[in-house]
């Protein structure tokens, strides 16, 4: 399974500035090819994945005009982020980019 490092190497990841939320690029996943063989048409199928796949919420960047951005919530304990990344990372991994 890729650690944080390889899927910030697939990911777009900025530090929050003074925010308990990130934006984080995912225009490298849209297009890539799921283990079901369908592709993700943008933003929106990338969160309804993250959620499905990893049990990660997230908001679509498209709802503030920032696709192909997801906007994650970092309110939470280093802990609970922690693994987080590693679902997202687990999730990433099974995909065709």
């Amino acid at each position: 399974m890729p650690g944080p490092k390889a899927l910030a190497n697939a990911l777009a990841l900025d530090s929050p500035e003074g925010a308990f939320y990130t934006y984080n690029g995912w225009a490298a996943v849209i297009g890539a090819k799921r283990p079901a063989g369908s592709t993700f048409a943008g933003d929106v199928a990338v969160t309804k994945y993250m959620l499905d796949e990893a049990y990660v919420g997230s908001v679509a960047g498209l709802a503030h005009g920032l696709s192909p951005f997801v906007r994650i919530s970092t309110d939470r304990p280093d802990d609970v982020l922690s693994d987080t990344v590693n679902r997202i990372a687990a999730a990433i991994s099974s995909l065709d980019i």
